[in-house]
């Protein structure tokens, strides 16, 4: 700030209020200032105050503690991303290692197999051979999540190998640095929720093996169609859902789905499952959704941590929705009523529209895979291109206009999703999608 008088170059120390734009004077400038007539009487106030050299020291050796300490931190930048790209080299070089000779191991026993008239009935490829052990569902678990573990406990891989393990947590690492944090990491299981013969079941399907499991649940009232969210370390949260006729549950509950325990249960709003729910930086965001024939508009989150609730901009149109998918900083909401995504950015509380060419009334369900969005949308598939506004259609699949995908997870380079009762798999590399549990999805298509 300068003074006010013309080609004057002294620092401003007083700020006079006698008009609507204030007055800036110098020490030498200030008398001149007060003689003259203004319309509002003059109104200083000192801009600049004198200051011990003590206090000046002071503060000049605190700013340079700041400094310091930025440098510091510098230096512990640069050493631990300098630490953290040696990890990933070395345990790259590691898994690479494993891998190569793993598959030359098995090419020498292909090769061991083909050429010998007869086979020995006590390794592990004997036993498949001489019938000892079923081959087509023996294979089934032959995936990269599994194969190493399987190889070592029968003798044919001579080492302990780590490379699943490592890769894993190079995959939860590199997701943390960009992102994503859509998915539950480390969940082995994938889950619904169920009500039969009065009562309520988890439907948990195992990714590894692919087998189902009934687990009861005693929920303080039997409800229908409840929101589910899968968590870490295989937990769910439920809540909400129909009790009976234009009487729904106001309860949501943590459960263990390896058991079926509740571990905690505390009130909230009423929703159902037509509300849109994902888990997100510790914080469990649901939107929207549909109480008897209302569509309504209010969205909160849950606090995990604080196991509190607290409520966020409500949606620019009342909407159900599918299940809402993170993109870069945004969660991006998708809804039967709308031609548009709907973005909802939580740093700033506040919505923005995509326009795309989409219809409305239909159903239009995101999911993502290796940060590729896609679509279930009219019958078909579509792949992202160059962000949502451009779609390729990638295969078929029959879904019924008026479901929504309320969950998915990725998991063994596949994605399994469901709705309210089916669970599907999407094959990103056989580009093919199919249903894995049945529920009434074949009744509806």
């Amino acid at each position: 700030m300068s003074c006010f008088e013309k080609g004057c170059r002294g620092d401003a120390v007083i700020k006079c209020l006698c008009s609507m734009t204030p007055i800036f004077s110098c020490k030498n400038h200030m008398a001149f200032h007060m003689l003259t007539k203004t319309e509002k009487p003059h109104n200083f106030e000192q801009i600049v105050l004198n200051i011990s050299m003590e206090k000046k020291i002071e503060l000049t050796k605190r700013i340079m503690e700041a400094i310091e300490d930025l440098q510091n931190f510098q230096k512990d930048v640069l050493k631990t991303v300098s630490t953290f790209v040696n990890e990933i080299t070395v345990n790259t070089y590691k898994i690479e290692s494993e891998i190569i000779q793993t598959i030359s191991t098995l090419r020498a026993y292909t090769q061991k197999i083909m050429s010998s008239a007869e086979y020995p009935t006590n390794d592990y490829f004997g036993k498949i051979l001489h019938d000892n052990i079923n081959l087509s569902q023996e294979s089934k678990l032959w995936k990269v999540s599994n194969i190493f573990k399987i190889l070592e406990e029968n003798n044919i891989i001579k080492f302990k190998s780590y490379s699943h393990e490592i890769y894993k947590r190079l995959k939860d690492s590199s997701e943390f640095l960009l992102g994503k944090t859509n998915k539950s990491n480390a969940n082995n299981i994938f889950c619904l929720c169920d009500k039969i013969k009065n009562k309520n079941y988890i439907i948990k399907l195992d990714l590894i093996n692919h087998k189902i499991e009934e687990i009861p649940i005693l929920l303080k009232n039997i409800v229908f169609l409840p929101i589910v969210c899968g968590l870490p370390d295989n937990k769910l949260f439920i809540g909400g859902g129909e009790i009976d006729d234009d009487n729904y549950s106001n309860m949501y509950y943590i459960i263990d789905s390896n058991n079926g325990n509740i571990q905690s249960s505390f009130i909230g709003n009423i929703v159902t499952r037509s509300a849109g729910i994902i888990y997100y930086n510790e914080l469990i965001y649901i939107f929207g959704g549909k109480i008897g024939k209302s569509l309504i508009s209010d969205s909160q989150y849950f606090n995990l941590k604080r196991q509190t609730w607290q409520s966020i901009s409500p949606l620019t149109s009342a909407s159900s929705l599918a299940i809402p998918i993170r993109y870069g900083r945004d969660i991006v909401l998708s809804s039967y009523f709308w031609n548009y995504f709907l973005c909802y950015r939580p740093e700033k509380d506040s919505y923005s529209k995509i326009d795309i060419n989409i219809q409305s009334k239909f159903s239009k369900s995101l999911f993502t895979y290796n940060n590729t969005v896609y679509i279930i949308y009219q019958n078909k598939v579509f792949q992202a291109k160059n962000g949502l506004y451009h779609w390729k259609r990638i295969c078929d699949f029959k879904f019924p206009n008026d479901c929504d995908i309320r969950e998915y997870y990725e998991y063994d380079e596949k994605i399994f999703l469901r709705n309210e009762l089916n669970i599907f798999v999407f094959d990103p590399k056989a580009l093919s999608i199919y249903c894995i549990y049945d529920t009434n999805y074949s009744n509806m298509i």
